[in-house]
């Protein structure tokens, strides 16, 4: 606990800052809900220096922004996006700076913008499993940079225990699951030839065997086991409207009419009027002709990066168009639903 704490932490999380400031380099794999951010917010205090933050796009200001206000209001951070990076990373008033995980691919050739820098936190750190993909291996060139890394994610084992190997390499450079992936994968998985090639299979049992090998870094807290959490835990998060579609926002509301490269958008009394701005605030507005016209995906994304860090979620929704949206992004990132 700090000074600086506006909100008392749960016992589970106060414990969760203790670890993280006890281990240099360590994984934080507990339940969603639980309030892993606050307990890193909280530890980044105890350690001092600055902190890098690389997390999903659409959670940087909905997640750690909003936490950081709540909880840590006296940390001086910068949320660096791709029009104004190079402004945040030279900022040397900042405790900690926000990203997203993209940004990689250009501190890997500006190096020099991390020297200040003593801390790295990778928010859902599974982003990184594939070891072949352009940011994994930019990832790994810059986070020996840092002296503490965390990791942290509530789905570490989102499809196979393949999926741990990278993340953890990041984390302690092979030192628990090896410095080679492909040594590592015959020692937890078995092949199967599906007709075209060999498919890797989970050895039985070997979740806990793996688990076995990182539990001195790891802290984990099931929800369940979170007694002092109440019964239901009520959690708005908030996206923002590019200045662009608030401008579309504005001209509706006043003109009750809008006119796009696609047609025209006509609210024809107040009531209607609500009606079409609720659309324009989900994403897409439907036009004279019942067609959806679709004007910003942030929200979308959003959803489905809270139902990423979640084995099951139920979303509603008020409009064919969002179901249609949020089809299409789980269709894309291969998620099974009804």
């Amino acid at each position: 606990m700090t000074e600086n704490n506006t909100l008392c932490a749960y016992a589970h999380q106060a414990e969760t800052t203790n670890f993280i400031t006890n281990n240099p380099c360590c994984l934080v794999t507990s339940d969603p809900g639980t309030g892993k951010t606050r307990s890193v917010l909280d530890a980044h205090v105890q350690w001092g220096g600055k902190t890098l933050v690389l997390a999903p796009l659409s959670i940087l200001e909905a997640a750690w922004v909003d936490d950081i206000k709540k909880f840590q209001p006296n940390i001086k951070y910068g949320v660096a996006y791709a029009k104004n990076r190079q402004k945040v990373f030279e900022d040397q008033s900042l405790d900690m700076v926000i990203t997203n995980f993209e940004a990689v691919n250009f501190l890997v050739k500006n190096q020099q913008l991390l020297t200040n820098f003593n801390n790295l936190v990778i928010d859902e750190f599974t982003a990184f499993k594939n070891k072949d993909a352009k940011r994994s291996k930019n990832i790994k060139t810059i986070s020996t940079l840092f002296g503490r890394r965390v990791g942290m994610s509530g789905t570490p084992n989102t499809n196979s225990i393949l999926d741990l190997w990278h993340p953890v390499y990041l984390i302690d450079e092979g030192k628990r699951l090896g410095e080679r992936y492909y040594s590592y994968r015959n020692q937890v998985c078995t092949p199967q030839f599906n007709g075209f090639a060999n498919v890797w299979i989970d050895k039985p049992g070997i979740e806990e065997t793996v688990a076995d090998l990182l539990k001195d870094i790891t802290i984990r807290h099931a929800l369940e086991d979170c007694i002092d959490l109440p019964d239901n835990i009520v959690r708005t998060v908030y996206t923002n409207l590019s200045p662009q579609v608030a401008g579309m926002y504005k001209t509706l509301a006043e003109d009750s009419v809008l006119y796009t490269q696609q047609g025209t958008i006509n609210a024809v009394n107040a009531g209607a009027r609500v009606k079409k701005l609720l659309q324009l605030i989900s994403g897409g507005v439907y036009d004279e002709n019942g067609l959806a016209q679709y004007f910003h995906q942030e929200r979308y994304d959003l959803v489905m990066d809270l139902v990423d860090v979640r084995k099951h979620s139920l979303v509603a929704y008020n409009w064919k168009h969002e179901r249609d949206a949020l089809v299409q992004i789980a269709e894309k990132r291969g998620y099974t639903y009804a």
